[in-house]
């Protein structure tokens, strides 16, 4: 099976996940890479992809320049953090309805 954002989605749904939240840095992951291409990131950035609704990105603002493409702002909504704290901060606002342990 391909990896897409489709097939990604109509899994949580049959699993009755609510989403499906994976970590890379300087974009070594390969289910990352098939997933928002290979492009120079240079910071831990988090995708998040939500069983229904437009996944998204938290990423630092380093690494903005590199993920404000068409394609990939068509495809996946875009978070940025400075500092550890507003990643941290960022994580918690958007993984609270997914998580019940924040």
């Amino acid at each position: 099976m391909k990896i897409t954002l489709e097939n990604i989605q109509s899994q949580l749904i049959s699993q009755k996940a609510d989403a499906w939240i994976m970590l890379d840095y300087e974009n070594h992951n390969p289910t990352f890479r098939a997933l928002i291409g290979n492009k120079f990131l240079t910071r831990k950035i988090l995708l998040a992809i939500p069983a229904v609704g437009k996944p998204y990105i938290i990423a630092h603002v380093i690494d903005s320049a590199f993920l404000k493409d068409p394609e990939t702002l068509s495809r996946f909504d875009l978070v940025l953090y400075k500092t550890w704290e507003e990643m941290l901060q960022a994580e918690r606002n958007h993984f609270s309805d997914y998580l019940n342990v924040l």
